[in-house]
């Protein structure tokens, strides 16, 4: 598999550390690795391509750093599994913790606290239903990191700040990979072992926890920007994103961070629903990351 990676213009700076991280270097390092080359029948789901036409930072703030996650999918033993819900559980793990937590596939809430199962199964555990904490009324997520505020107050997140530690990894996405949102420090260890480190590994979507393989290899992400001439705007091309066999398709979420002079960080994303019928190597085309919900039918059409 020859991948051309273009211009990468977004460096990605590492508050905190001093370290500055190409997405050029990092995907550069990855393929030094090896890819493999797989007919597309041979892999076992679907990859497709989405392209954003224009994205400008907005006045006055900065490009920190970008990454699309799969919310219908979870990378998981070298696997990809379908998470119905969107919860962070995959189907299995709630097949598996149905009869201590009563979590239900096919809803994010099925606690009578209105928490999600996510939340019951790894923050409260076993004592969940017996833990005096007060009910989440409304599942409100003010800053778009991916973490309802009542999680964010219980865990002491900000929830007006989609990256509370400054470690360039939103809260949500952070809670996803079982890190500490409160702690800047996670984002650079290297838990598995294989070179590259937590947001390194997330901005790829490869599994914090696996060394990688030839799985984690293929389901590694391909960013393409190319910057235009004489403004701070840039197109964006992401590759390899794969799709699982969700029958309620996939939920794709691209967030990109950025930060002001005040360092204030703002966090922007496109969510775009897919059937689960799309063709494999379709190429999603969006204008623009307005913070925009997007459906795309089988025939790829919004």
């Amino acid at each position: 598999m020859n991948t051309s990676y273009g211009s990468i213009i977004a460096i990605i700076k590492h508050m905190g550390t001093g370290k500055i991280i190409s997405l050029l270097g990092i995907l550069a390092l990855l393929s030094a690795c090896g890819d493999i080359d797989l007919a597309e029948n041979q892999r076992p789901f679907k990859q497709v391509t989405l392209s954003v036409k224009t994205y400008c930072p907005q006045e006055n703030y900065e490009l920190l750093s970008m990454s699309l996650v799969n919310l219908s999918a979870i990378n998981q033993a070298s696997n990809l599994q379908i998470d119905t819900d969107r919860d962070f559980l995959s189907d299995i793990d709630e097949a598996k913790n149905i009869d201590i937590y009563n979590t239900d596939r096919q809803s994010k809430f099925s606690n009578a606290i209105n928490y999600s199962d996510f939340f019951a199964v790894m923050v409260l555990g076993k004592e969940a239903s017996s833990v005096n904490i007060q009910d989440c009324i409304v599942a409100q997520d003010t800053d778009n990191d991916l973490i309802d505020d009542c999680e964010e107050e219980y865990l002491g997140l900000d929830k007006t700040n989609p990256d509370t530690d400054g470690d360039l990894i939103p809260d949500g996405i952070e809670y996803r990979h079982h890190l500490n949102a409160n702690d800047p420090n996670d984002a650079i260890l290297d838990l598995d072992g294989d070179g590259l480190n937590n947001l390194e590994e997330i901005l790829l979507g490869t599994d914090i926890n696996i060394a990688n393989d030839a799985f984690q290899d293929l389901v590694k992400l391909d960013y393409n920007i190319e910057p235009y001439e004489n403004s701070p705007c840039q197109s964006i091309q992401i590759n390899n994103i794969s799709l699982v066999n969700a029958e309620n398709g996939n939920l794709l979420h691209l967030y990109v961070l950025e930060k002001n002079n005040e360092e204030k960080i703002n966090i922007r994303y496109i969510q775009l629903l897919v059937s689960k019928k799309l063709l494999p190597g379709y190429e999603i085309k969006v204008d623009s990351v307005e913070n925009q919900k997007i459906t795309i039918n089988s025939d790829g059409e919004v």
